[in-house]
């Protein structure tokens, strides 16, 4: 598989995120980091066959951190399934690819929190770490769903990448006011186990 930016933007991505990257604070769609993929499968012609059916899919390790008074606790929200194929992020509801377009896949990703933490939680940070692949069927069904099982083959390399967001918020409750910490927030390529918030 070769992986590539670029092509058709899906729709719910433009409409929900209001595009890609780090995002700003938004009453629809909280906080969150917004990736956009682009995969292609080989050989040329393989996504027109009527019995090969592809899915990008993909495992997540994420970790809290939450602060009321003094340090950070930590809260690991999710652990990466035994099986290294097997994945643990794979909504089939949610409608986060797009494709084939022109030969390629897409798929988004938008990391995050749909509203800022409740009182009197006073910082909240997320790290979360992803191996997104593709996964093919041969059966004419594709492949779908999670566990502790790998779920069709896998047909591709894994990309790794992660993704980082902190909220602080400032002032006396009930009126405090939540801003992103730039110092913290980050998406990117690779796995980040080491950074935490301060």
């Amino acid at each position: 598989m070769n992986r590539r930016a670029g092509g058709v933007i899906p729709a719910q991505l433009h409409q929900y995120y209001k595009g890609i990257g780090i995002r700003r604070i938004d009453d629809g769609c909280g906080i969150a980091n917004v990736i956009l993929q682009a995969w292609r499968p080989l050989p040329e012609g393989i996504l027109d066959e009527p019995q090969v059916k592809f899915d990008i899919t993909r495992r997540a390790d994420d970790v809290r951190f939450d602060r009321t008074d003094g340090d950070f606790v930590q809260f690991h929200d999710a652990t990466m399934p035994d099986k290294l194929d097997a994945a643990n992020d794979d909504n089939p509801q949610k409608a986060d690819e797009q494709g084939p377009h022109d030969g390629l896949l897409f798929v988004y990703d938008g990391p995050g929190r749909e509203g800022v933490a409740s009182e009197p939680v006073t910082s909240r940070a997320d790290r979360h770490n992803f191996e997104e692949f593709i996964r093919v069927k041969v059966d004419g069904k594709k492949p779908s769903g999670t566990g502790n099982t790998p779920i069709g083959s896998r047909a591709s390399t894994k990309f790794y990448w992660h993704s980082r967001s902190q909220i602080t918020k400032t002032g006396t409750a009930p009126n405090r006011v939540a801003a992103r910490v730039p110092a913290f927030d980050h998406i990117g390529e690779f796995n980040d186990y080491t950074t935490n918030p301060n």
